[in-house]
């Protein structure tokens, strides 16, 4: 009984308090496994613990008997080695009165239910198994706050064509977002994390055109780990009606485009918040779409000055994560965060210009630029028409996909950079201007695989060994 305990309880302390599942011998204790051999011994661990205090008893019987005036005929039973059924015909005859017989009686339940207290709150906790040491690689990886400098040298039809693609689906990729638990966002309020995606960490070379899938270094890997990059944490509060905060100037708060449909037209309004900003949009209403009327005076003045429902207040923070992806589908598997994320000022007058970067033409706009305009225009504009028309109540469907809208530069500024770098240097023009990777953004992607642990509470860990 003593060695069982003592190892039972170094088991408890190693793998279970200290989370050590990687032990000599090349045993791995995943959750499942760990979880039965717990179940198991725990049993085990009660049937010792009822025999002990079972022994304990057989000492204490002949003692009251030997008392002056002796014992009751209950209490010998109870404290005898008579089976359970015994036991209980005994203590029912007594009315269940009698201590000894009561205490016997529970004492399976007291000692299963004890064992239990292990996995009081227990729960499957992820777990990165590491390959081989040559399954590394120095690599950039991680998100920047959105650079106006960059994404204002890049083609508008890029930045079109990514807002088309992610515009209304990038916070529910698996690939790129996870919902993120973030103190104070509660009731009307959404936090989620981007992590950048398997697809955006670059080798660590002058030139930023190999991911980390080029080469064999990842091959024989089913997760990829990328350790220690930074994140960006996107929260979106809803705006109450009755503050007015909806309310902007269509002439300096609001960017307008009709792409290259006189008959469309479609807004963006984006006003500063302290560190934050408040934003909303709305589109040329389908009445006087069908008409084509949306850029026509008195029309145009009027459906723009009313109220805008379809509005948000957006914060950004910064987090420090390690994030495994899968390699062959590249989702994420799982985000641990590090340290407490660390809010970062947005600028409203930033995100005006990128806005009408991706969503005004001008003079030297190419052909390929205004079609990929006018497809956004025209995307963003169908979505509000068709939902205000088949739904009429929903305003919920044109807020998400303005959350999603608006976390499109924050994922798209970091793949600018990489663009930017290696065709400056495939058109030769790296010894004018280069476009490097902050340092800080270095890192290490390491390869192997997941699985899971269990994870207990310490304290509960701790009163079963000291019990």
């Amino acid at each position: 009984s003593s060695i069982f305990c003592a190892l039972y309880c170094a088991f408890i302390f190693v793998v279970l308090i200290r989370r050590l599942v990687e032990t000599p011998g090349g045993i791995f204790w995943d959750a499942s496994k760990t979880n039965y051999v717990v179940g198991v011994l725990s049993q085990f661990s009660a049937l010792l613990t009822d025999a002990t205090i079972r022994a304990l008893f057989g000492v204490l019987q002949p003692a009251l008997t030997a008392q002056e005036g002796g014992t009751s005929f209950a209490t010998w039973i109870g404290l005898g080695s008579s089976d359970w059924s015994s036991v209980f015909q005994v203590a029912a005859v007594n009315r269940f009165v009698n201590v000894w017989c009561d205490f016997r009686l529970s004492l399976p339940l007291l000692s299963l239910a004890f064992g239990s207290v292990l996995k009081f709150q227990a729960d499957f906790e992820y777990y990165f198994i590491p390959g081989p040491p040559r399954a590394t690689m120095p690599v950039y990886a991680g998100l920047t706050p959105p650079d106006i400098t960059l994404l204002s040298r890049i083609n508008a039809s890029d930045l079109s064509m990514y807002f088309v693609t992610w515009g209304s689906s990038l916070l529910g990729s698996s690939q790129f977002a996870q919902d993120f638990s973030l103190e104070g966002c509660d009731g009307d309020c959404r936090s989620v994390i981007l992590a950048g995606g398997i697809q955006l960490p670059r080798q660590v070379k002058p030139l930023l055109n190999e991911s980390i899938y080029s080469g064999p270094t990842f091959d024989e890997s089913d997760t990829i780990t990328v350790i220690n990059a930074t994140g960006m944490v996107v929260k979106y509060e809803g705006v109450p009606d009755s503050d007015d905060m909806l309310a902007f100037n269509i002439t300096t708060d609001c960017v307008y485009s009709s792409g290259q449909d006189d008959s469309n037209g479609l807004q963006i309004c984006v006003k500063q918040d302290n560190d934050s900003m408040i934003v909303g949009w709305s589109a040329c209403p389908i009445a006087l779409y069908d008409r084509g009327t949306c850029n026509h005076e008195p029309d145009r003045t009027a459906w723009r000055a009313e109220p805008i429902t379809a509005g948000t207040r957006m914060s950004l923070y910064k987090q420090v994560t390690t994030t495994a992806y899968n390699r062959d589908n590249q989702s994420i598997v799982n985000i641990a965060g590090i340290g407490s994320p660390t809010k970062i000022p947005l600028s409203a007058a930033n995100y005006t210009r990128i806005f009408e970067r991706a969503l005004v033409a001008n003079v030297n706009s190419s052909a390929v630029d205004r079609s990929n305009i006018n497809m956004l225009v025209y995307t963003v504009t169908w979505m509000h028409r068709t939902f205000l028309k088949s739904f009429p109540g929903d305003n919920n469907s044109s807020v998400s996909n303005l959350h999603n809208f608006l976390a499109v530069p924050i994922q798209f500024s970091v793949t600018a950079n990489e663009y930017a770098n290696y065709t400056v240097t495939e058109r030769g023009w790296e010894k004018v201007v280069q476009f490097p990777m902050p340092d800080e953004m270095i890192t290490v992607a390491r390869g192997g695989s997941s699985s899971s642990r269990l994870a207990i509470l310490p304290w509960a860990g701790w009163v079963f060994i000291t019990a």
